[in-house]
């Protein structure tokens, strides 16, 4: 039997999305770890996505312009990532919450791999 982590996959929230958006998530049965958690915070987008491949999770950011040329760039040179999701800032997070839950239900793990989704 798949665990949820298998069939969802992992998340790693970018330093720009709210920590508390974490707990949301994990509230919902979502495996989530925090820039923050990762001891990663000031660190560059670079460095973020590299940290997410090597954790397996797919990252969570604010920051829609250097994360979609990370993506195009990753995918030019032949390099895999587990996917980039890019959520729209709201007041409210629980509508981020449930945008990402939306999508995290559509798509596992191996299907998130080297995309770029907008929530």
């Amino acid at each position: 039997m798949e665990s949820t982590d298998d069939l969802f996959g992992a998340l790693y929230l970018d330093q720009d999305v709210p920590v508390q958006l974490a707990g949301m998530l994990r509230a919902h049965g979502f495996d989530v770890v925090t820039t923050l958690e990762a001891a990663m915070l000031g660190a560059s987008d670079e460095d973020q996505l590299s940290l997410a491949v090597r954790l397996n999770r797919t990252i969570v950011t604010h920051n829609r312009l250097d994360f979609e040329r990370l993506h195009v760039a990753a995918l030019q040179a032949g390099e895999t990532h587990c996917g980039v999701i890019i959520a729209q800032q709201r007041r409210a997070l629980g509508e981020t919450r449930d945008r990402l839950i939306q999508l995290l239900n559509q798509f596992d793990r191996e299907q998130l791999a080297n995309g770029l989704y907008y929530v």
